[in-house]
C-alpha cells in the first residue's frame, strides 16, 4: 500500500495538491489507492460444490481465480475506474476480501498507510520520481515496487 500509493500519488501531481490542501482526504484517498493501484491483484479458490456461472459449469473441485485488479477497473462499479480520485465515495473495492473475509488488518493498515504517507508529502513537499521504469516485482498474485526511487 505505501510503495504503490507514493507511486501512484508522484504521477499525480493534481490529486497529491487535493491531499496538501485537505488532509481530511486522506480517509478516501486511502480507499482509492487501494483501488487504482491494488497490492493483491487476484487469489484462487477450489470450489466445494458445483457452480454455474454466466452459463458455464464448473464442477466440485475446480480451481477457480478471482482477478482483483480487473474488477477494480470495472466501469459498472466505479465511475472513470481508470483515473485515481482521492473524493471516491463508498468505495468497495475489493483489496481487502470482503464480508466474512475481510483482512483483519485492514484498519491497521489503513492508518499505517494515511500516516506514512501524509507524513512523507510532509516531510519532502518536492519529492518527485527518479526517471526511469519502475521496478515491479514479477509476483503474479502481489503487486509491489522492489524500488520506489526517488529524489528529494
Amino acid at each position: 500500500l505505501i510503495g504503490n500509493g507514493m507511486y501512484t500519488l508522484l504521477r499525480h501531481p493534481k490529486a497529491r495538491q487535493e491531499l496538501r490542501d485537505n488532509e481530511a482526504l486522506w480517509l478516501t484517498a486511502i480507499d482509492d489507492l487501494l483501488r487504482y493501484e491494488s497490492p493483491v491483484q487476484g487469489f484462487g479458490r477450489s470450489l466445494k460444490t458445483d457452480l454455474t456461472v454466466e452459463g458455464t459449469h464448473l464442477p466440485a473441485g475446480s480451481s477457480i481465480l478471482f482477478m482483483i485488479g480487473a474488477a477494480h477497473r470495472d466501469p459498472r462499479q466505479y465511475s472513470d475506474p481508470d483515473s485515481l480520485d482521492v473524493r471516491r465515495p463508498h468505495n468497495r473495492h475489493l483489496a481487502f476480501g470482503g464480508d466474512a473475509h475481510v483482512c483483519l488488518g485492514s484498519t491497521l493498515a489503513r492508518l499505517e498507510g494515511r500516516l506514512s504517507m501524509s507524513a512523507l508529502m510532509r516531510r519532502f513537499p518536492d519529492l518527485r520520481l527518479a526517471e526511469g521504469q519502475a521496478d515491479w516485482s514479477p509476483n503474479f498474485a502481489f503487486r509491489g515496487l522492489n524500488t520506489l526511487r526517488v529524489h528529494l
